[in-house]
């Protein structure tokens, strides 16, 4: 917050900033999903392997 404080101080709002936060925001929560979604999914897939290997 300080950095973005200082960075609009001197050269004024730039919208360069703001897509860059957003960007960050977006990824940080899009990485947090995917970790979730694959502790949860992987058993399921895990289980579903198991069971195709099993009929070949």
């Amino acid at each position: 917050m300080v950095l973005i404080a200082v960075w609009t101080k001197r050269r004024g709002f730039n919208g360069m900033i703001l897509r860059a936060i957003l960007s960050g925001i977006s990824l940080g929560l899009a990485s947090g999903v995917a970790g979730v979604a694959g502790y949860v999914l992987s058993p399921v897939v895990s289980t579903a392997g198991d069971a195709i290997v099993g009929l070949l």
